[in-house]
């Protein structure tokens, strides 16, 4: 009885039970919800392109004004689009080009809607060299805000070239509760191969 006890079904053995398991919790199915850059606005407009879609967006260096912006600040009038909530991330990719003999930064902040200005600098991200990459910000801890959200392209000191750009894609707001964490995965599958480990003791 005992035997039978420990013998595990064969669909949750070894690691073909893991990847059966994982399908059915659902791992990755993370709820997102596109930011529409289209609803943002731009300044001066004829420095920021946007896609008809709404889903990415090119700011380019503007001859009279820096900085050239696109942002969404509800302090402003402009659409509550960011809605805080328990394990809701804030996230986007960007691609920043800044050619040689250029002087610029590309920066992205969340705005706090009853003051117009940054939420704070964990809720900000600037850089001033060429580079790719990631963005996501936790905004578990502002809810009950309401917030919007800013990109800009900034003229530095010493800037003696007008040909740097910055791409924006993939902005959005994902839902990521229930969502195991990696260390949780780590126990299960720890707790798996416990599993085969006893079974086949047991045998």
């Amino acid at each position: 009885m005992f035997r039978q006890w420990l013998r595990t079904p064969p669909s949750l053995t070894g690691f073909s039970g893991f990847l059966l398991l994982m399908a059915s919790w659902n791992v990755g199915a993370v709820p997102v919800t596109p930011i529409d850059l289209s609803q943002f606005y731009a300044d001066p407009s004829t420095s920021v392109a946007v896609a008809p879609d709404g889903a990415s967006a090119t700011l380019a260096e503007d001859t009279t004004v820096s900085p050239v912006l696109l942002a969404d600040d509800p302090y402003f009038g402009d659409p509550d689009v960011i809605i805080p909530g328990p394990n809701v991330w804030l996230v986007f990719n960007y691609v920043f080009d800044e050619p040689a003999r250029n002087s610029d930064e590309f920066g992205a902040y969340v705005i706090d809607s009853a003051t117009g200005y940054s939420v704070g600098p964990a809720f900000e991200y600037f850089v001033d060299s060429s580079g790719s990459g990631a963005v996501e910000w936790d905004l578990s801890s502002l809810v009950g805000k309401t917030l919007g959200l800013q990109f800009q392209l900034s003229e530095l000191f010493g800037d003696t070239q007008l040909d740097s750009s910055v791409s924006i894609t993939n902005v959005a707001l994902e839902d990521r509760t229930g969502v195991p964490e990696p260390a949780t995965l780590l126990l299960l599958l720890v707790g798996l191969g416990g599993m085969r480990t006893l079974r086949t003791s047991a045998c």
